[in-house]
């Protein structure tokens, strides 16, 4: 759903993310929401320490919410304040700690001086607890506070194997705070820009740093050709001192295509929030102009290949509805039975749920699942053998039936690997780095 920002006779309005674009987002939230259950559940003293967090933010928002929103005639479509004000709390932070040129959210702007600049009004003990939200919604790329409950079970298994929620609901329930960086952008490949600099432990063969004003065609030619890329050696491309963007690349697991994809993205999403600025009060605002629509359209266009949306995928309602699949195993191996059966088993439970419920959500694993089972061996006739009149599906096979039940361990692999990464990989991906792993 769009959201609309008035104030007086000016408008702004952000449209809602394209199909893709969400689902993207969707999976990203399930997958951190699970790393940091997981990570919460392993280790009491954490979650003791995040657990007492959320009074103070509690006393901080009555203390401080004021009534601003139907001051300002702000039309919100979500119920959701309590999040939405620790998310300025947090940006502001994030501002504040870390420059004027840091990550910046032009809706979180808007949202930041409507609750007129709230910081300020906090004592030290409640900044420290701010300060500890915000070092774990980076970690996580997501508001952290909407983690501290236990991961939503019900609503991936109804939106996409059930279809008992639809598309347009999903979108209408669900708000995100994204802070999302492209750190961890994909196996073998590490970007960072300069408000989000970290150490970099891991092995990497070629480092990329970027200065505001060059030109990726010449990043570009400094590169090793195809024949040339996986070659031994390390090569580093460009000063680190004083750089914007520092990529790092493991090339045996990232093509240089997809190396420059992602440094293209980044740097066309930086140029658009330096040429985007506003500065906005609480009672005034800049309307959208028809040009900075087209730059916002180009800074779309520009930016889906560096989020992922690229990049191999299934068909978009397969992937759904194999990736909610495999949240649901993940689901009940670890949160709610903890392990009362191995994989394998848990796989063949869930084949037998799912052709028992609706057999055709079994085609997106085998299409010929269901189709009728044709025996081409060659036997003699027994005439004297009973005749059975029983017509037999591909599925009622022991071959098909394991093909299925392999292809959703492989899926639960995924999901794994995607929860310890706090992304939405392929199995690709995580095929290149098992084998690596072997290496």
């Amino acid at each position: 759903m769009d959201l609309k920002y008035v104030y007086g006779s000016h408008e702004i309005e952000f449209k809602e993310d394209d199909d893709d674009a969400f689902f993207l987002k969707w999976w990203r939230f399930q997958y951190a929401h699970r790393h940091f259950y997981r990570l919460k559940t392993q280790n009491k003293t954490l979650q003791k320490e995040l657990d007492g967090c959320i009074p103070t933010l509690f006393e901080i928002f009555d203390r401080l919410q004021m009534g601003q929103h139907d001051e300002l005639d702000l039309l919100y479509f979500y119920d959701l304040e309590f999040y939405q004000f620790v998310n300025v709390l947090v940006y502001q932070y994030h501002r504040a700690e870390h420059g004027a040129d840091s990550y910046l959210d032009l809706r979180y702007e808007i949202d930041t001086a409507l609750y007129r600049y709230p910081l300020k009004n906090l004592n030290r003990t409640e900044i420290e607890v701010v300060k500890q939200i915000h070092y774990w919604t980076l970690k996580l790329g997501f508001l952290s506070v909407q983690f501290f409950d236990k991961p939503d079970l019900i609503a991936s298994r109804d939106a996409f194997i059930f279809n008992t929620l639809d598309k347009d609901s999903l979108k209408q329930n669900s708000i995100f705070f994204p802070y999302y960086t492209g750190t961890n952008a994909a196996p073998g490949l590490n970007i960072m820009t300069e408000d989000n600099l970290q150490e970099v432990t891991w092995d990497w063969d070629m480092a990329v740093f970027y200065h505001d004003g060059d030109v990726i065609d010449q990043i570009k030619k400094k590169m090793p050709n195809a024949k040339e890329w996986k070659k031994s050696g390390t090569k580093v491309i460009g000063e680190q001192e004083g750089s914007s963007i520092q990529m790092y690349i493991k090339r045996e697991l990232c093509s240089k295509t997809k190396a420059l994809r992602w440094l293209t993205g980044q740097v066309e999403r930086r140029k658009f929030f330096k040429e985007s600025r506003l500065q906005i009060n609480p009672i005034h605002s800049t309307p959208c102009s028809e040009t900075q629509k087209r730059k916002n359209d180009k800074f779309i266009d520009m930016t889906r290949e560096a989020d992922g949306l690229s990049a191999y995928r299934r068909e978009t309602k397969k992937d759904n509805l194999r990736r909610a699949v495999a949240i649901l195993n993940w689901d009940m191996q670890n949160i709610h039975e903890k392990g009362g059966l191995n994989k394998n088993s848990r796989c063949k439970e869930t084949v037998e749920f799912l052709d028992q419920r609706d057999p055709k959500l079994i085609e997106y694993y085998n299409s010929k699942f269901n189709n009728k089972w044709e025996d081409d061996r060659e036997t003699p006739a027994n005439e004297n053998a009973p005749q059975f009149d029983i017509e037999m599906r591909n599925g009622d096979i022991d071959s098909y039936h394991s093909n299925v039940v392999r292809e959703m361990e492989k899926d639960y692999d995924v999901a794994e690997f995607c929860i310890q990464k706090i992304e939405n990989y392929t199995y690709q991906d995580v095929r290149r780095a098992r084998k690596k792993s072997k290496e």
